[in-house]
C-alpha cells in the first residue's frame, strides 16, 4: 500500500520562489533531493507559477516495502530566472501518522466584543513518533475569524491559536481544538471564551 504524504508550499515574504518577473512567469520544480530514498516520486498541482505570485502543492508517494522508513530532508528549487530553494522535511514509516496528544492553555479567556483571544496549543508525540498535526476550530461565537500560527506542527511543539470575535459577541463559549495526522488520527482539547 502506498503511503503519500503531501505537502502545502506557503510562502511568506519575502517568496522569491514564487515571485515572477513582471511578464513572465515562475518555474517551480525539484532540483535536489538530499538523503533521497528509494521509489520516492513527486509532483507539483501546479507548475509553473504564473502571474506574479501563488502556491503549489507538492505530492510525494512513496512505496510500501521499498522505500525505508525515516525522515529525509528535502530542496524544492524554483527559477523565473534566478534560483532560490527552500527546505522541508519528508517522514516515512509509522513514525509520520504517530500518535500524539493535545493540551492548552491558557483554559479560560475572558474579552470585551472585539477582542482577540489568545491560547497556546501543544502537540506532545508518543514515543517514537513524530506525527504531523492540522488544527481546527468549532465553538466560537458566529462571525469570529480564527488563526493557527503555525497551521502545523511536525512532532514535538506548539501552535499559536487566535481567535478575534465580533464586537457584539457575549456569553460562554466553549471552544473545541482538534489535532489531526497525516493519517486521520484526531484528538481534541477545549477552552473557555468569555465575552461580555
Amino acid at each position: 500500500m502506498a503511503r503519500p504524504t503531501g505537502y502545502r508550499m506557503a510562502w511568506w515574504r519575502p517568496a522569491p520562489l514564487l515571485r515572477s518577473n513582471q511578464n513572465g512567469s515562475s518555474w517551480v520544480e525539484v532540483n535536489s533531493w538530499v538523503g533521497r530514498a528509494r521509489d520516492v516520486g513527486a509532483a507539483f498541482s501546479t507548475n509553473p507559477i504564473a502571474g506574479g505570485s501563488g502556491s503549489s502543492i507538492m505530492n510525494i508517494t512513496t512505496t510500501s516495502g521499498t522505500t525505508p522508513d525515516g525522515t529525509y530532508p528535502l530542496t524544492i528549487t524554483g527559477t523565473s530566472p534566478r534560483t532560490h530553494s527552500t527546505r522541508v522535511t519528508l517522514v516515512v514509516g509509522t513514525a509520520a501518522g504517530g500518535d500524539f496528544s493535545l493540551s492548552a492553555s491558557p483554559g479560560n479567556v475572558t474579552l470585551r466584543g472585539g477582542g482577540t483571544a489568545t491560547y497556546t496549543i501543544s502537540v506532545t508525540p508518543a514515543s517514537g513518533s513524530t506525527p504531523t498535526v492540522g488544527f481546527q476550530l468549532s465553538g466560537a461565537p458566529g462571525g469570529s475569524s480564527a488563526t493557527f500560527s503555525p497551521s502545523s506542527v511536525t512532532g514535538s511543539g506548539s501552535t499559536t491559536l487566535s481567535v478575534l470575535v465580533p464586537s457584539d459577541a457575549s456569553g460562554n463559549y466553549t471552544l473545541t481544538i482538534t489535532g489531526t495526522n497525516t493519517t486521520g488520527t484526531s484528538h481534541t482539547v477545549s477552552v473557555g471564551l468569555k465575552a461580555h
